[in-house]
């Protein structure tokens, strides 16, 4: 994670706002964060489908989650360091824009090659969350920072858990791919209505694209939290994928 430019909350006339969500702005918030986090998972329960609908192998199949941890990384990396030069509302319009056509492009895959395609532009851009948490910590100011940060953590948790069997069993009852157009439904909407309702920010200057980049690894070593961070935050990934 880059060091966020400071940018100050507006109100829809420009004028800074104290900090403070209010319960609409953290619910939609997390609420889009447990949805759109469910599209990295999406593939899992479908694999027995998609093998046999598309006539390849249960081991070649078993690429499409491998490559949806790989596009979740690259989104990481790639796309969430622009929430610190881009306003967020912009950004995230952009990157949901781009999921939603990601999952159509799975639903109409017509062969094993285009879906992994499409897999890695799903899980590249199944990073709303990521960009969301720091706009939600930012608004809720230092006395509610921890309580909104813990409501959006366990949204991710039941997203997380809860789309292996929703997407599992929507693709039981109408096939594999009704399993990727009810993803996007979902993801268009809640996503449309939680970046309807964010409040506005200020143009943010001063940072490059390429210069956040530069700066990761110098955060790494200069940042001891960042460090007890990842490595707790990596250990809890490791514990979730062997459960």
């Amino acid at each position: 994670m880059t060091k966020s430019a400071s940018a100050e909350v507006q109100g829809p006339e420009g004028s800074a706002e104290k900090p403070g969500a209010s319960p609409l702005i953290v619910s939609l918030i997390a609420l889009c964060a447990g949805i759109t986090v469910s599209n990295l998972y999406l593939t899992q329960p479908l694999l027995p489908l998609v093998a046999e609908s598309l006539k390849v192998s249960s081991s070649q199949v078993g690429f499409l989650p491998t490559i949806g941890q790989a596009g979740y990384a690259l989104g990481i990396l790639l796309i969430v360091p622009l929430g610190d030069v881009l306003r967020r509302r912009g950004l995230l319009t952009f990157v949901l824009a781009g999921l939603i056509v990601a999952l159509a492009g799975a639903a109409l895959a017509p062969s094993l090659g285009v879906l992994m395609v499409a897999t890695l532009f799903v899980s590249s851009l199944t990073i709303l969350p990521q960009i969301l948490i720091p706009l939600a910590s930012q608004i809720a100011g230092d006395e509610h920072r921890g309580r909104v940060l813990a409501i959006i953590g366990a949204m991710l948790t039941c997203g997380l858990f809860t789309s292996r069997s929703l997407y599992g069993q929507v693709g039981d009852a109408f096939g594999w791919r009704a399993s990727y157009v009810v993803a996007a439904v979902l993801s268009a909407i809640i996503g449309t209505i939680t970046i309807s309702v964010l409040p506005k920010e200020k143009s943010k200057g001063g940072k490059t694209y390429a210069g956040l980049l530069r700066s990761l690894p110098t955060l790494l070593v200069e940042e001891p939290t960042l460090r007890k961070a990842c490595l707790l935050q990596g250990t809890i990934f490791a514990t979730f994928n062997m459960f």
